[in-house]
């Protein structure tokens, strides 16, 4: 073992490393003809619908949102913290997370807090969906 070690250790340390540096280089220099056509590539600032979609990838947070979308009046907090298989921070946390995207709205009354979806969080779902992936049109 020990003179495997020596060997190893006097061998120049970076020599494959660069052996493989030289065989890219001549992989560079090659003329590398295109499989396809080149691609347009969408160049428009998704931020914000990446923070909006970012807020519905989370299966509890989808299922507070179902749920909301199915009732007509609001939904107490106590509701989902009995329903969903979390404890109560961890609600509070989910729900804060769609109250920033703007996706429920909150009233307090007492000591409860009741959440509706908002009126308009179905069409910006849509809308950002639409947006990321549209419909294609037939040839």
């Amino acid at each position: 073992m020990r003179a495997s070690f020596a060997m190893a250790k006097s061998a120049p340390r970076f020599a494959p490393i660069l052996t493989n540096i030289d065989s890219t280089r001549s992989i560079k220099a090659m003329s590398i003809e295109r499989c396809c056509p080149p691609a347009c590539v969408f160049r428009r600032d998704l931020d914000d619908e990446a923070e909006l979609l970012k807020a519905l990838a989370d299966p509890n947070r989808l299922t507070i949102l179902a749920t909301l979308a199915r009732t007509e009046h609001e939904v107490c907090v106590c509701d989902f913290t009995d329903g969903l298989p979390l404890n109560q921070p961890t609600v509070s946390h989910h729900l804060k997370i769609l109250r920033d995207a703007d996706l429920v709205k909150c009233e307090r009354r007492g000591t409860w807090v009741y959440y509706k979806l908002a009126p308009d969080a179905r069409a910006r779902v849509d809308a950002a969906l639409n947006l990321a992936l549209p419909e294609r049109v037939p040839a």
